[in-house]
């Protein structure tokens, strides 16, 4: 990291020693082992969402016209756990409308750029 850091003609998300495993740039320097044992290192199992939030998502995921989308994220459901995730969602659909998010080969280094 410190090698690629020190080419860097900007600061990069490494700089602050935040490590970006699919940013395209540490191909050239041969860390394939590395990356696998961040992966794996003390990898932790995630609990289990509950039940009315994986009914939730499944129930969106089967959504097939963004019309349909719309009008179920426009009802407030009764749960809190749905709720952010329907807000989550509202959310990110205004930020992608604003043309805030890019959605084509965007990196974080790319980000940084952009801010």
């Amino acid at each position: 990291m410190e090698e690629f850091a020190l080419v860097c003609n900007y600061e990069h998300p490494v700089h602050p020693l935040i490590f970006d495993t699919n940013d395209k740039c540490w191909k050239n320097y041969s860390i394939d082992n590395e990356i696998k044992e961040i992966f794996t290192y003390k990898m932790k199992r995630l609990g289990d969402l509950p039940e009315v939030m994986n009914k939730y998502i499944h129930y969106l995921k089967d959504l097939r016209h963004v019309n349909d989308l719309k009008k179920k994220l426009s009802e407030e459901t009764e749960s809190p756990a749905c709720e952010w995730i329907r807000y989550t969602i509202l959310d990110y659909l205004h930020l992608f409308k604003c043309g805030y998010l890019p959605l084509v080969n965007q990196t974080e280094r790319d980000m940084l750029r952009r801010v």
